[in-house]
């Protein structure tokens, strides 16, 4: 069995064979990963018509994976922000209160240009993660810089294989559905 590094951290971004609907074109920030199982929040998904939260700000919500799909959860890059927050990588914070996240986005200190909103999160148990990349579902690579450009960059999936280059830039324009190619 192969030795894996910890993904913490780390982009993944789903391969476009896939096939679970879930993440389909899934681009994924690592939040957590050790031997117990790891914590992502997918960064590129859009609830249909863009839902919005208007308690307490106006800030748009992502779908950050299917776990909890109530929970709000954030990601941001206020280093300001650090109670409540944990770092993920450099100058990337994760916030799992909803009570803060709602403070902050009311206070003004957690907008859209340092920071997104999502529901739910992506989940994997001891050794789930591992063997998915042993089965080559996901390719790992490192944030983007700057890390603003995770929230902002339009069709993220594509824009990410084709920086990497090569072949990896060849499946960035892989179709859906190549049946109907």
């Amino acid at each position: 069995m192969p030795i894996h590094p910890s993904y913490h951290g780390k982009l993944l971004i789903a391969e476009p064979f896939l096939g679970d609907p879930h993440f389909e074109r899934s681009v994924i920030v690592i939040c957590d990963h050790d031997e117990e199982g790891a914590l992502g929040i997918i960064v590129n998904q859009s609830i249909e018509g863009k839902l919005r939260v208007r308690i307490r700000g106006n800030m748009t919500v992502m779908v950050g994976g299917p776990v909890m799909p109530t929970t709000l959860l954030a990601l941001h890059t206020n280093h300001d922000l650090g109670d409540g927050s944990f770092e993920v990588a450099e100058g990337l914070w994760f916030m799992g209160d909803a009570e803060l996240i709602n403070q902050s986005v009311t206070e003004g200190s957690l907008h859209e240009n340092n920071g997104r909103l999502f529901l739910g999160y992506a989940g994997w148990g001891a050794g789930q993660l591992e063997a998915e990349m042993d089965e080559k579902a996901w390719i790992a690579r490192e944030l983007p810089r700057p890390l603003e450009r995770i929230f902002t960059t339009p069709a993220l999936w594509q824009a990410a294989l084709k920086e990497m280059g090569g072949t990896y830039k060849q499946l960035a324009n892989y179709p859906k559905d190549p049946r109907l190619n």
